[in-house]
């Protein structure tokens, strides 16, 4: 198996819809409001939907546990100890959520709600200082964002997932029309939705890199969307970034309301990403 950074390339992904789009129609989706094919499942073909929470409520509730699932509920129950965030607003996935693991597998979790993910890392930072946990960093990136750990022999990695109260839009309020390819930097003045999937950062500050990426005032960005999960808690409120990405006018249907925004993870261009230049210097 392809690890998703290398498997969800734009030139593997144009090759996944072209696929779709002679073998299996009925799961692509011509948005009108985004004016492109995406990918969308109809509701009919679902048979099981694997919630984090629900699968790790179904570990703890699992008599016959193997070592990993012990090692798994050993884990969220010193993490929930620790960081006072509930058992309940954590959650699974990956082989251990699925039943799927071997005796190899990592544990990936997931917290639910921004600030329990902010109490988190900072109990994860914590226990690391004091060698209860080991940072993993296998790529440059991993010094920005921490959130690769080895406990004991094993390691782990967690990411935050939002509650449903902290979902304020829905399909149809927006549409979005693509302008052009941009390379910049800027800085980060709010990050509050930093560590979710999408990923948005408030900018302000923008500075082209070349004249292709120069643009009149009413088109500067305001914020930096990725839907590349990579690029998820990279950057804090006053670092400045270097991104490259696509350009999008933003229109509020139901508002009149008009903004720019620069999205990273079109699956259309390879070269899109976000890098904090502050964390990663030296």
């Amino acid at each position: 198996l392809s690890r998703p950074e290398k498997l969800y390339t734009a030139q593997n992904y144009q090759k996944f819809l072209a696929t779709l789009r002679r073998d299996f129609p009925h799961y692509l989706y011509l948005c009108p409001y985004r004016r492109k094919e995406v990918l969308s499942i109809p509701k009919n073909k679902i048979k099981k939907v694997y919630a984090s929470n629900e699968c790790l409520r179904q570990i703890f509730q699992n008599e016959n546990k193997d070592t990993l699932q012990k090692e798994a509920i050993e884990l969220v129950e010193l993490l929930s100890s620790e960081s006072k965030v509930p058992i309940q607003d954590f959650g699974i996935h990956g082989s251990v959520g699925l039943n799927m693991h071997n005796e190899h597998s990592d544990i990936d979790l997931v917290v639910y709600g921004a600030q329990n993910f902010t109490n988190l890392e900072r109990t994860v930072n914590r226990l690391a200082d004091e060698e209860v946990f080991t940072h993993v960093f296998t790529k440059k990136i991993d010094q920005a964002r921490k959130h690769r750990c080895r406990y004991n022999d094993r390691r782990f990695v967690y990411n935050a997932v939002r509650k449903t109260k902290e979902i304020d839009t829905k399909h149809g309020r927006f549409r979005y029309t693509p302008i052009k390819n941009v390379q910049f930097v800027s800085e980060v003045v709010n990050d509050n939705e930093n560590m979710f999937r999408p990923a948005v950062y408030a900018i302000k500050d923008y500075k082209p890199f070349d004249l292709a990426s120069e643009l009149s005032d009413e088109q500067i960005p305001v914020i930096v969307t990725s839907m590349i999960g990579y690029y998820r808690n990279v950057a804090r409120t006053g670092d400045k970034i270097r991104v490259s990405g696509a350009l999008e006018k933003v229109d509020n249907i139901e508002t009149g309301e008009m903004y720019y925004h620069v999205v990273v993870g079109t699956g259309i261009h390879g070269n899109e990403y976000i890098e904090p230049i502050e964390n990663l210097t030296g």
